[in-house]
């Protein structure tokens, strides 16, 4: 189910234009899991959420399945690939939908595979909404 457009939060999905590494003049609508916006540049950090119906790769650290995938308005299961990071404007999300949000535990879940990844500097087992 997608949204209403608004700004992004962390923790939602939004449906976003999402640039290969190999191919940059190539992009697919992908979901994508907002992790941080930085209110000063404009930028959003988000987290490539590659909808796939294999388990994550054992070999890929930090790869995600998510727990709660309808209740984040995916409509398969979903894998959220913690090394794809890419940064957005806010501009990007111009005529963009919302799928919905993270459960509590997947955004735990996200927050410790970053962490595992050196993104933060510790492990989080609580994260605070806004």
């Amino acid at each position: 189910m997608i949204m209403s457009n608004n700004l992004p939060s962390p923790f939602e999905v939004w449906r976003l234009a999402f640039y290969f590494d190999d191919k940059p003049e190539v992009f697919k609508y992908l979901p994508v899991v907002i992790l941080d916006i930085n209110s000063d540049t404009g930028e959003v950090l988000v987290a490539g959420a590659k909808v796939t119906s294999p388990p994550p790769r054992t070999d890929c650290p930090g790869e995600v399945a998510l727990q709660h995938w309808k209740e984040a308005g995916l409509l398969t299961p979903s894998v959220i690939r913690c090394t794809k990071i890419a940064q957005f404007c806010l501009s990007d999300f111009d005529g963009c939908s919302r799928y919905g949000r993270l459960s509590k535990d997947d955004e735990i879940a996200v927050t410790n595979a970053l962490t595992e990844l050196g993104y933060f500097g510790r492990t989080n087992t609580e994260i605070s909404r806004s």
